[in-house]
């Protein structure tokens, strides 16, 4: 499995009280194969991250495209990626944010 890193992360909002929602991860489809998702408690920091895997021959190749910190970018991400027409992902973290309960997240191309 190969691994490469590129991306652009920005927290769009902190959140102001804890949520309760489950947890996504393989959860979106770009229909050309390419699957994005989230880890609750991995990545570098231990604090969960976004990948992206891409088909390579009968293989996948495992792209990171965030570790969370479980500071200002938040953290332990929940709920499904969304992945809109520009290639931009967004998604939720439970933890973190200037309230330490949390962040909404974006992540360009």
């Amino acid at each position: 499995m190969a691994v490469g890193r590129l991306a652009c992360f920005t927290a769009l909002s902190h959140l102001l009280v804890a949520s309760n929602v489950g947890r996504g991860a393989i959860s979106s489809w770009t229909g050309l194969a390419n699957l994005y998702g989230t880890t609750a408690c991995d990545g570098a920091n231990n604090a969960g991250s976004v990948f992206k895997l891409t088909p390579s021959g009968n293989s996948w190749t495992y792209t990171s495209l965030h570790d969370f910190t479980g500071g200002s970018d938040g953290g332990k991400p929940y709920c499904n990626v969304v992945l809109d027409a520009n290639g931009n992902l967004y998604g939720t973290a439970s933890v973190g944010g200037t309230q330490g309960v949390g962040v909404v997240w974006e992540i360009t191309p």
